[in-house]
């Protein structure tokens, strides 16, 4: 495969340059089609590394309007971008970061009648929402389509990051659909949001999006990575049926 455009290549060098992607991996990543969920904290510095990685095409799923509080940890939108709608804007903050690229806002909440229809043909989806019905629509979408799901979250000081994809464990291995419906638990809104660390899982999320794309490494397929900011810690464990993650369980 050859990158069509010779600055593409140019912005790719370094890409390039990696054992295991070369131009094979780089003109993979221009031709993808991406699709994430929320325009918010952790989809900020996912979409900003994607972008500048040159993915070719990017969805954005994101109905919200950009409030005061936003701005602390979602860094693409500024105070002149209040009551804007957030995927608007992040598109036309990324325009200039992927030239040969285009990234499609959509201002409509996903729902069990419409997901599978609005995440078809895509390589990849990211869930970087806070909302459970919306990530368990998501979810659900993604097994039947057959398409890798990057899911991230970050609650307080705490945040985690996994995939679930064909053939591996899905969400309900992770968390318990019926008392996170009945009984939401822990939450940003309430507990507030340690903003540098939704840097850290959104920069993760980009990482395990580029290593589906491309085949490298060992995406986190079966495992969830664990961050405690206070402890200064990052750990792993493996994806089993509702696990009991003392500090992180949403």
């Amino acid at each position: 495969m050859q990158l069509e455009h010779p600055d593409t290549r140019e912005r790719q060098r370094r890409h390039i340059a990696l054992a295991g992607v070369g131009e094979t991996g780089a003109a993979k990543i221009a031709a993808a089609r991406i699709a994430v969920v929320g325009a918010g904290g952790l989809a900020t510095p996912a979409l900003t590394l994607l972008a500048a990685a040159e993915v070719g095409n990017i969805t954005l799923f994101d109905f919200d309007t950009i409030e005061r509080h936003n701005l602390s940890r979602q860094t693409l939108y500024h105070e002149a971008d209040i009551g804007e709608y957030k995927a608007e804007r992040a598109r036309d903050q990324l325009a200039s970061a992927m030239p040969h690229g285009s990234i499609r806002p959509v201002l409509e909440r996903l729902t069990a009648e419409n997901a599978e229809r609005l995440l078809a043909d895509h390589d990849v989806v990211l869930d970087t929402t806070d909302h459970w019905p919306t990530r368990f629509v998501v979810a659900d979408a993604c097994e039947r389509l057959g398409v890798p799901l990057v899911w991230g979250s970050v609650v307080a000081f705490d945040g985690m990051c996994t995939v679930f994809a064909p053939g591996g464990a899905g969400i309900d291995a992770l968390i318990d659909r019926d008392r996170m419906l009945s009984c939401p638990g822990r939450s940003g809104s309430v507990e507030g949001t340690f903003s540098p660390l939704c840097g850290q899982v959104g920069s993760a999320m980009a990482g395990e999006t580029i290593k589906l794309l491309t085949g490298i490494g060992r995406p986190l397929i079966g495992r969830v990575q664990l961050w405690d900011t206070l402890g200064a810690t990052i750990r792993e464990m493996p994806l089993r049926a509702h696990p009991n993650i003392e500090g992180t369980e949403l």
